[in-house]
């Protein structure tokens, strides 16, 4: 850029400067002229030059007197010669010139923004590689980190659980071994006696004993029973019921409802019964043995609580069977369990 302005510089300075500008012929002219007698010019050295030979030419008009006779161009002032077209035209260029010259440098200054924002961007660049790569690392050790913690955690989650499990297992086998047991068996000396004329109507009971068989003592809640003749065959509900039952021949027997009954000790039996407010004749009783068509069921619920304050909850159900005697015991048996299996439950 400064090297094209030093040359408009210098095209301007030479062309002001000149001498005058006027034509060969008068330029020799006025020198001869001007030349003072006597003197001589300088040497000039031989030049040997070649000119064709113009093409003959006839001329029909000859020289007149005064065109011979007339003098010679005068050169032009100086500041007249710059008024020519020509200089014109220098004028033009010289301020085109001057004119690009500013535009290059507005060119020049532009690139020297853009090379400074593409170094600072290069530079930003690099600097936000460098901080995403070291934030990248740090984010990979602090997963690696939590990896391990979370690892860790369910670890020591899965130890946990596990220590929990063997403590629940140690205090159920404790529980379990210390809680109260209460179970029902059925009084086998009980007997349906028939009615008979001439007498008075019998008072039929199903008699069985409540104990706890456990360590410690059973607070009772709720004792239910209840007793259902029917006709071999006749299956029971799925889900007893503990309350009067129809059937198609006879009145069921009464319903047992007792309400906190209180504490029963370990090994202490307490007797229970259930009135049979049936009117069975000899012949009814007889249809009870095992090879008869009718079938008593006695049943049962009781609820209660243990030392640690967990509800238990015992269902029991035994059929009558008359005077059966054991072929392995010897023993007359009236009562076994008998019943769908949500009869005969114990938690």
């Amino acid at each position: 850029m400064r090297l094209g302005f030093w040359l408009v510089l210098v095209t301007l300075c030479s062309n002001v400067l000149a001498g005058s500008q006027v034509a060969k012929g008068h330029e020799a002219a006025a020198d001869a002229n001007t030349q003072a007698p006597g003197k001589t010019s300088g040497v000039v050295p031989p030049t040997h030059v070649i000119i064709d030979q113009p093409y003959p030419t006839i001329s029909t008009k000859p020289e007149s007197p005064k065109e011979q006779d007339s003098p010679q161009e005068k050169p032009l002032p100086r500041f007249v010669q710059y008024t020519k077209p020509e200089w014109v035209i220098v004028y033009v260029t010289a301020v085109y010139a001057f004119i690009a010259w500013r535009t290059l440098r507005a060119i020049d200054r532009q690139a020297t923004s853009l090379r400074q924002q593409v170094d600072d961007a290069r530079a930003a660049n690099a600097q936000d590689t460098l901080l995403a790569s070291e934030t990248l690392k740090a984010i990979q050790a602090q997963a690696a980190i939590m990896e391990r913690q979370i690892g860790v955690a369910e670890q020591s989650s899965q130890a946990a659980k596990e220590s929990a499990e063997a403590a629940k297992r140690s205090i159920d086998a404790l529980v379990s071994g210390e809680r109260a047991w209460v179970l029902v068996t059925p009084d086998q000396e009980s007997r349906l006696v028939p009615v008979t004329s001439g007498t008075p109507v019998p008072y039929n009971l199903f008699r069985f004993t409540i104990e706890n068989k456990g360590k410690t003592v059973a607070r009772m809640v709720r004792i239910q029973s209840s007793g259902f003749l029917a006709q071999r065959g006749q299956t029971l509900d799925e889900t007893p019921t503990y309350g009067p039952h129809e059937s198609a021949n006879f009145s069921p027997g009464d319903t047992v409802e007792i309400i906190n009954a209180g504490v029963f000790a370990p090994g202490v039996p307490n007797p229970m019964s259930v009135t049979i407010n049936l009117l069975l004749s000899a012949d009814d009783i007889f249809r009870m043995s095992p090879g008869g068509d009718l079938v008593f069921y006695m049943f049962g619920r009781i609820e209660y609580f243990d030392f640690a304050e967990t509800e238990r909850v015992i269902q029991f159900c035994y059929r009558y069977t008359g005077d059966y005697k054991d072929l392995t015991t010897g023993e007359v048996v009236r009562g076994v369990l008998d019943g769908p299996p949500a009869y005969n439950t114990h938690s």
